[in-house]
């Protein structure tokens, strides 16, 4: 259980699922380069992968599927395991839990040292790493966690058969947490994110009843990236998506050891996800330009929330967003006045919420549309979806596993690693080669 805290407490000791709110809502408004609409999302999916973060994050997964008969492969093997090992004990620090005191235990920290070495190890495969990524599939590709965990005296038995399908859900997930927890001071390239996203299928996992979780964090990551269209279709999966709460039960106990999940997380994960998904969608059109896709996307965010029963009080501002946008400004005012009643409702969004009404009330257009600035749709849009997140104890339950601390680890310092070489090499496969050879020098000695 997790217990009553304040929020300046729960920001500091939560594994930071909620963090999808607050962060979320700063990357989808602060935007990135506009997509070029000539392309398929599709293939700007595939451009944005295909560089030097994701080609080096999958030659570590080779480095741990493929037998050690190759030089190559050792080395890499041999410089990941301790990376991963110093990366795990790493996260124990932080969240308060001490490592296991062993003569040969690793220091809990990753040295410039430490990433120099396992970028040169994974350098000798990045061209197998591209290879896969090009693809466009699996094909050749084997789970790592049964490697990974080896050196674990009791891994669950789950880790033994998992499939490729699950462990890229299983990395998915972890990632988006890592990315969102301020306690970890690790740079998470968001092509590595994007690359895991696009090789998830939330229909083909083992553990069922995440599906809704997967398709909601799918559809936000490809919005993020401005791949409204993947975005909409991911959100739109989640209204043809049924849950299935007592299958969600039954796999968070096996994941999480047989841990009782605390009562009513399934339901608040279900409803966090499936506006996550939809908000975003709204707000990637928002940014381009798109009026019809971004109103369609914000009605279903509204529906699929209040079909799951969440009080119309905190869906009220976003609907007052659409009701002026339909040119019905007294249904916004009153969709304003169900906001006002909203619990818990902080001074700074009620201060919002009174310059609405007055902008509203003036029929001052001008006012009216500086008031309901269509940046602000991905904050509105947060808020909701941090209000579900606070509410699910999931991810803390999970985080206190050996298993996933080392997936933790893992993704750590796979991700710290390709982020040091996309910023030193560059990110393009040709710029990385032409810089590789001197900045390696150093670590061949």
């Amino acid at each position: 259980m997790i217990g009553d805290r304040t929020p300046a407490r729960t920001a500091r000791l939560r594994l930071a699922p909620h963090r999808f709110a607050l962060v979320a809502s700063l990357a989808l408004v602060a935007g990135a380069a506009s997509c070029r609409r000539h392309k398929s999302d599709e293939e700007l999916l595939r451009e944005k992968i295909d560089c030097t973060a994701v080609h080096l994050y999958v030659a570590s997964k080779i480095a741990l599927f493929r037998a050690p008969t190759d030089p190559s492969v050792q080395n890499a093997r041999a410089q990941l395991i301790v990376a991963v090992r110093s990366a795990t004990n790493l996260a124990r620090s932080i969240h308060g839990q001490p490592a296991p005191q062993t003569n040969t235990a690793p220091p809990a920290h990753l040295s410039l040292a430490d990433v120099g070495r396992l970028s040169l190890a994974l350098w000798e495969l990045r061209a197998e790493g591209a290879r896969v990524v090009r693809s466009g599939g699996d094909e050749g590709v084997r789970p790592v966690l049964p490697a990974l965990l080896a050196t674990q005296s009791a891994a669950p038995a789950w880790v033994t058969g998992i499939d490729v399908d699950t462990e890229h859900a299983l990395f998915f997930t972890v990632l988006l947490a890592l990315k969102f927890d301020e306690r970890v001071p690790v740079p998470i390239p968001p092509e590595i994110i994007l690359y895991e996203a696009s090789r998830t299928n939330p229909d083909r996992v083992q553990f069922r009843g995440f599906e809704t979780l997967l398709h909601g964090a799918r559809a936000y990551v490809f919005a993020t990236h401005e791949l409204c269209d993947l975005a909409s279709r991911e959100a739109s999966a989640l209204d043809r998506q049924r849950s299935d709460a007592a299958a969600l039960q039954r796999s968070l106990s096996v994941l999480s050891g047989g841990r009782s999940i605390r009562a009513g997380s399934d339901q608040s994960l279900d409803v966090a996800f499936r506006s996550l998904g939809h908000g975003a969608s709204a707000a990637c059109y928002a940014k381009r330009g798109q009026e019809a896709p971004m109103k369609e996307e914000l009605r279903r965010f509204v529906d699929s929330l209040h079909a799951l029963g969440v009080p119309p009080e905190e869906t009220g501002v976003i609907r007052a967003f659409l009701a002026h946008e339909n040119k019905d400004d007294d249904g916004a005012r009153a969709a304003l006045a169900d906001a006002r009643r909203m619990r818990g409702l902080d001074e700074d969004t009620r201060a919002r919420i009174e310059a609405m009404d007055r902008a509203l009330a003036s029929h001052d257009r001008g006012a009216v549309r500086r008031q309901f600035d269509r940046g602000q749709l991905a904050v509105l849009t947060a808020r909701v979806v941090y209000r579900q997140l606070e509410r699910s104890g999931v991810f803390d339950e999970l985080g206190q596993t050996d298993a996933i601390r080392g997936v933790r680890g893992y993704l750590t310092a796979t991700s710290r690693t390709a982020d040091h070489a996309t910023r030193t090499l560059g990110a393009t496969a040709g710029e990385a080669e032409r810089r590789a050879r001197g900045f390696f020098g150093r670590f061949r000695r």
